[in-house]
């Protein structure tokens, strides 16, 4: 289901996934709670030396994608302890295997890309994800 709260854009509940987020010469990991065409979800990071300010490079895993980009938080909230975060990332400018995975999980998408169709013929496909609500 959709997460609707302030963005402009649908977001899509996507399991199974993790992020490297590299922070100068150090790297924590996260696990994506959710993404949208132009950002991300990231939960259960450490908290280490990221700013709110800064931009990170990005790797994301899981299925078959390795996807690499650019981002920069847009917020960040943290559990009790202040030491696990949860940050919602813009991607700054979204790599093409990244729109071809939004894309694909996308059950609102009229018709796909000739990038996507020949993307289709070189690799398996993913099961379809449900969208997630928020409460």
């Amino acid at each position: 289901m959709v997460h609707s709260n302030n963005r402009k854009e649908e977001r899509f509940y996507l399991p199974g996934l993790k992020a490297k987020i590299n922070v100068t010469d150090t790297s924590t990991i996260g696990t994506i709670n959710d993404i949208s065409s132009f950002g991300l979800r990231i939960c259960n990071i450490n908290r280490e030396k990221l700013l709110a300010s800064h931009r990170y490079n990005i790797g994301v895993t899981g299925y078959e994608y390795k996807i690499f980009f650019i981002a920069k938080p847009c917020w960040i909230s943290s559990d009790d302890s202040g030491n696990i975060l949860t940050i919602g990332f813009k991607i700054l400018h979204p790599p093409q295997m990244w729109k071809i995975l939004f894309q694909r999980i996308n059950p609102n998408k009229t018709q796909n890309t000739p990038t996507e169709i020949a993307y289709y013929k070189t690799e398996e496909s993913i099961t379809p994800m449900h969208k997630h609500s928020s409460n």
